[in-house]
Parts: structure tokens; C-alpha cells; sequence
């Protein structure tokens, strides 16, 4: 019965939490991941995490600003080839998973995502990132991993609370890579040598 009880409270803590938009990572673990939209349309209110992974989206689907309360949004390995302003919607939105589509462009609808805390878009076609990134003032992780980037704007310096940044595998010169080391001193980078490739 104790145990029962324990639950139960536990239960409405995370509950408590989700609504307030106030929750850890461990947390959100811990709550359901819906993995259709059709099951999520069911309970609009109560989906925090959604992945549609591997479900062949050549667009971001519209239903998904729906979910006022989403904090985390998994898209990777779909055909997706432009971020749409359904995610730039969702207030609460702190991860978000683009990787492996066929991005072309990191546009300002991104931008717009305040919230996000860990963004992951690697293994897309990106060529350049835009200044306006700067307004991802809350990022902690960034993922560009596998693009054709050669440069980044020097307005990444204000992601102060930028932790981890993942280049590797762009066609980065030594010349750039130094100029993005003194931009962020305190951000841990993954990037690959320069292979001056011709």
C-alpha cells in the first residue's frame, strides 16, 4: 500500500513538473514517448515527447503544433528538406532531432525556438549557418555534424551557455577552425582535421 502510495505521488510530481515546464532530462525520460501522431491527436495536452523517426517525411507534419507542451521532438532519418514555421510554434521546445534528412538550409525558423537546449541536425546537406543563431541563447548542444559547412558566424560567441558543438566531418580549414576555437574558449569541439582536399 506504502508503495502504491509512493507511486502515485511520484506520478503527479512528474505531472506537476511537465505542466510547469520545469522538468529535468531524467524526468522527461521517464514520461511516455509517443511515436504516431495519430495516438498523440488523442492526447494533445499530454504529449512532452514525440518521435517520428524512420515514418519517410519529405515535410514537417502541421498536426505537431498541437502539442503546446512538447519539450522534445525526434524527425531524424526522414526526407525532410526544410524546417517549416511548425516548430518555431512550440514554446517549450528544448530538443529537437533533425538529423540524417535532406536539409538544404538552417533557416530563421529555427532561430525562432528560444527554448531549445540541445539542437541535433547532422547528416544534412547545410551549407552556411546564419547569423541569427545568436538568438539560441539557451542552446547546450549543437549538433552539425556531417554538413558542408566551411565557416561559422562569429555571432555563435553569444551561445554562452554552449557546452558541446559537434563539426566534424565539414570542410573546415585550419585557418576557420582556430577562429571558432577563440569564439567559443569554453565550448568542448568535436571537428575533424582539415584534409586540404582540392
Amino acid at each position: 500500500m506504502k508503495t502504491f502510495f509512493l507511486t502515485i505521488c511520484f506520478f503527479f510530481f512528474l505531472l506537476y513538473n511537465a505542466n510547469s515546464q520545469n522538468i529535468s532530462i531524467d524526468s522527461l525520460n521517464m514520461l511516455k514517448k509517443y511515436t504516431s501522431i495519430k495516438d498523440a491527436l488523442k492526447y494533445p495536452n499530454d504529449v512532452y515527447r514525440l518521435s517520428l523517426k524512420r515514418k519517410k517525411l519529405k515535410e514537417i507534419p502541421k498536426e505537431i503544433e498541437l502539442f503546446k507542451n512538447l519539450i522534445e521532438l525526434d524527425l531524424s532519418r526522414n526526407k525532410i528538406r526544410n524546417v517549416n514555421n511548425v516548430v518555431s510554434s512550440l514554446n517549450y521546445l528544448e530538443i529537437l532531432n533533425l538529423s540524417s534528412n535532406k536539409i538544404i538550409e538552417f533557416n530563421e525558423e529555427l532561430c525562432k525556438i528560444r527554448s531549445l537546449k540541445k539542437l541535433v541536425i547532422g547528416n544534412n546537406d547545410i551549407k552556411s549557418i546564419p547569423t541569427c543563431i545568436q538568438s539560441l541563447n539557451n542552446l547546450s548542444y549543437l549538433d552539425l555534424s556531417l554538413n558542408f559547412i566551411n565557416n561559422l558566424p562569429e555571432e555563435i560567441q553569444q551561445l554562452k551557455k554552449l557546452k558541446l558543438l559537434d563539426l566534424r566531418v565539414n570542410p573546415i580549414k585550419d585557418e576557420e577552425q582556430d577562429k571558432i576555437f577563440k569564439l567559443l574558449p569554453k565550448t568542448k569541439m568535436l571537428i575533424s582535421p582539415n584534409c586540404n582536399c582540392q
